[in-house]
């Protein structure tokens, strides 16, 4: 998630050998922590990560791809295991701890799935700010700016509530993306709700999840 920098009323704390992010009133166990994707705690074969419409997405041509808005992680785990090599960034200093914590965790599990252990590497810090600085330009980029709020819905899960809470709205969205369209060689990936219009009009495509779509942004060079 891409990030404003409003100040959170929640600690990061020692849970069980985890790092855990709690509110300054929450109770042991009432964090929320980096956690392998439920899908994905079992091995599965690169025909079954395929038929997921962010993998759809990222497409064949793409070995490269920055995450630029990290989060939790739980994308980037998935284009990793699918075999793509992903540089994961994160800007609120809350989260970034949490999520170094979390990836560092999870690939020293001998258990864990090799693509998942070898093919993250993260980085703290704004994206906006980052993306020019590579050394080499990746071949995709991914957004999944914070999404808009719906009038009238019910309660997100807790932990996109607690995300909402620390990093507020992603008022600088559509400035990250003109910096990707720039930066990226093949194309850039847009996650949004299927309630909520695309950052920028006439994606090239897009792809069609459950809750969510993709839209694909192919940049012309």
């Amino acid at each position: 998630m891409h990030r404003t920098g409003v100040k959170p009323d929640y600690r990061l704390i020692e849970e069980s050998g985890r790092l855990s992010l709690v509110e300054n009133a929450g109770h042991q166990g009432s964090g929320i922590t980096v956690e392998l994707p439920a899908f994905l705690l079992r091995p599965r074969d690169r025909s079954e990560l395929g038929a997921q419409p962010l993998i759809k997405a990222a497409g064949r041509q793409v070995t490269t791809i920055v995450d630029a808005t990290a989060g939790l992680g739980q994308d980037s785990m998935l284009l990793a295991a699918y075999g793509y090599q992903v540089t994961a960034f994160e800007r609120s200093p809350l989260i970034a701890a949490l999520l170094e914590a979390g990836i560092t965790r999870i690939q020293a599990d001998p258990t864990i799935e090799n693509n998942i252990r070898n093919n993250i590497r993260f980085v703290s810090g704004d994206a906006i700010r980052l993306l020019p600085g590579l050394d080499s330009r990746p071949d995709a980029i991914y957004l999944d700016p914070m999404y808009p709020e719906k009038k009238k819905t019910a309660l997100p899960k807790k932990e996109l509530q607690v995300l909402r809470k620390i990093v507020g709205p992603d008022n600088d969205a559509e400035e990250l993306l003109k910096v990707a369209l720039a930066c990226a060689l093949n194309r850039v990936i847009v996650k949004r709700p299927h309630y909520a219009p695309p950052l920028k009009e006439s994606p090239s495509m897009s792809y069609q999840g459950k809750l969510v779509r993709f839209d694909v942004y192919l940049v012309r060079n």
